[in-house]
């Protein structure tokens, strides 16, 4: 059998293993060196000879703080690289050998912060008692204490669920409303507590990005199965959310060596 001994680039041999696994015939893989595989491929009663570049082994690195990935991204590991930093809402990514058949990866994932978790959750609404609990603890310094004052005015006691009411204050020839008043029994009548519908949430977006953002709430209170629910409606909380990106984006842009590139998006 007489042997043709052919070397070509990457994507001519390429085209030409799609080209012979068309019309049937298996390229079989016959040695290996550090960087290079060399495969045969029988066609027509010839062999040829093709290799291709090898692929090195992944390197991949997961940090848990922005600073141990910058850190690392300005070390003598990636001194000689060039890549691409994408930076995205759920986690940061940078190719470490971007256009190249290498796999060099490191990344960052990102994790919302428990205030930001926490005033999402706002929104599909929590009772009185959790309410409360939440502004004490993963909501504490992120909401105007007028608020925890606010809904301390409201004693419901057992037996008195079924006597709550709660109406839309201040409205006059038509105009907004500004509060909700929340009326409830009590053991000489009833009494009430008037609660503004507007409020300010300010805190981080992730745990790994110290920079705070505000967000407006809007209230709304109902009385569910007799006990009252609060429901806190974000307003834009999209574009808060890509503005904390961009920001991430010129923070990382300012730290990386000259050979990174950072991008808003992903990889």
């Amino acid at each position: 059998m007489k042997e043709e001994t052919k070397i070509v680039g990457d994507a001519g041999v390429i085209s030409e293993l799609v080209a012979l696994g068309a019309k049937g015939v298996k390229p079989e893989q016959i040695h290996s060196i550090e960087d290079e595989l060399f495969f045969a491929l029988w066609d027509n009663g010839k062999v040829k000879i093709e290799k291709l570049p090898q692929c090195k082994p992944t390197r991949e690195h997961t940090f848990g703080s922005l600073e141990g990935f910058l850190d690392y991204l300005n070390s003598d590991h990636c001194a000689n690289d060039k890549g691409i930093v994408f930076v995205g809402q759920e986690q940061i990514f940078v190719n470490l050998a971007y256009k190249t058949n290498e796999a060099q990866e490191a990344k960052l994932p990102l994790k919302f912060s428990d205030e930001y978790q926490a005033m999402r959750s706002l929104a599909d609404g929590v009772k009185h008692k959790a309410l409360w609990q939440l502004l004490i603890t993963k909501l504490h310094g992120c909401m105007s204490p007028a608020l925890l004052l606010a809904i301390g005015q409201i004693k419901i006691t057992g037996g008195t669920e079924s006597q709550i009411r709660v109406d839309i204050t201040g409205i006059t020839d038509g105009k907004q409303s500004d509060s909700l008043r929340v009326s409830f029994a009590v053991n000489k009548g009833e009494a009430t507590a008037d609660i503004p519908m507007e409020w300010t949430w300010k805190g981080r977006i992730w745990e790994q990005f110290g920079n705070e953002y505000e967000i407006t709430l809007r209230l709304e209170i109902e009385v569910v199965n007799g006990a009252l629910v609060f429901r806190f409606h974000p307003r834009r909380p999209q574009e808060v959310l890509r503005q904390a990106t961009q920001d991430l984006v010129a923070e990382i842009k300012k730290a990386i060596p000259k050979q990174f590139t950072a991008h808003e998006g992903s990889y």
